[in-house]
Parts: C-alpha cells; structure tokens; sequence
C-alpha cells in the first residue's frame, strides 16, 4: 500500500490538568521547613535548575541573586532565605516561569507568598506559627498566670506583688 494511501492516525493532545493553585499551598504554611517544602515545590513546577534559579535571579536583580550553593544548602536543612530582597527576587524569578504570560498573577503571587514569609521570619525556627485564636487563648493563660501570682504574693505578704501587677499592666496595654 502507497504512503499516501495509508490512514493517518490522528495526533492525541492530553488533557491540560489544572496545576494546584500557588494560594491554596500557602495557607498550609506553619514553620520554615514547610515553607522550605513550598518552595522546592514551586521550583520543581517550574521546572527550573538551581543553576536555572540563580541564572533568572541574576537577571532580575544583580545585588540580590540566589547563589545555587547557598540555595541548595538552604533547602537541603529546610531553611529559608530570610533577607526580604532575595526572597522577593528570588519568587518573582520562580513564578514568572510559571505564569510567564501573566504577570498580574506573578505580581499576586509574590504578594501572597512574601506575606506568608513575613510572618514565618519573624517566628524564631522550629516554633509554629500562632493564629490570633491561638495568640489570644495564650495571653488569656499568661494575664490569669500573673493574676494568680499577683494573688498569691500578696496573700504571702511578699514585695514581688508590685512587680507582678506592673507586668500585667503592661500586658494589658500591649493587648489593647
């Protein structure tokens, strides 16, 4: 049978499946090491190098460039990078590969992913990251810890009751 005369087979395209969305992931966020987990993941949906990262960041910011050995070291001991403008370089550089035609959603992305890193930083490592519920029901146990002591001291004619009640004077106004 001539080539021309053989049916051609038609080409299959497969299905675009959605990518799990980059906010969904962050509101799992607790510790550094999950935020280390996130990031290893975006970088693998990039599909992108260590040398890839370093290259992209390079580009966007001289002064601030992910270097693939620090990188690498960083997310080996699931580390973050915890200097603002190398974190915002470094995302940036990451989501543009991912959302390269969008960079309305790149810039949300950014925004929502540095939000997170925010309040991650500022937590010392290894501690979760408290929600206001969590925060509330912890000063509530630390105000009535210091009531009891103030209670107790004062009953016990010691000179620390001053003390006490002057630090839950300043509790309160920190919460107010």
């Amino acid at each position: 049978m001539p080539l021309a005369d053989q049916p051609t087979v038609p080409k299959l395209r497969l299905p675009d499946f959605p990518r799990p969305t980059v906010p969904s992931a962050l509101q799992q966020i607790q510790t550094r090491a999950d935020y280390s987990h996130y990031l290893k993941d975006v970088i693998r949906q990039a599909g992108l190098t260590l040398r890839g990262v370093e290259e992209l960041t390079s580009e966007i910011d001289e002064e601030a460039v992910s270097r693939r050995s620090t990188l690498s070291d960083t997310l080996r001991n699931n580390k973050i990078p915890t200097n603002e403008r190398v974190m915002k370089t470094l995302l940036t550089a990451i989501y543009n590969e991912i959302e390269s035609e969008k960079p309305d959603i790149v810039a949300r992305h950014v925004t929502d992913a540095m939000q997170v890193w925010r309040r991650i930083v500022h937590v010392p490592p290894g501690a979760p990251v408290l929600t206001a519920a969590v925060e509330g029901a912890l000063l509530d146990q630390a105000i009535n810890a210091l009531a009891q002591a103030e209670r107790t001291a004062q009953r016990l004619g010691t000179p620390d009751a001053p003390g006490l009640a002057h630090a839950q004077r300043i509790l309160r106004e920190l919460l107010t």
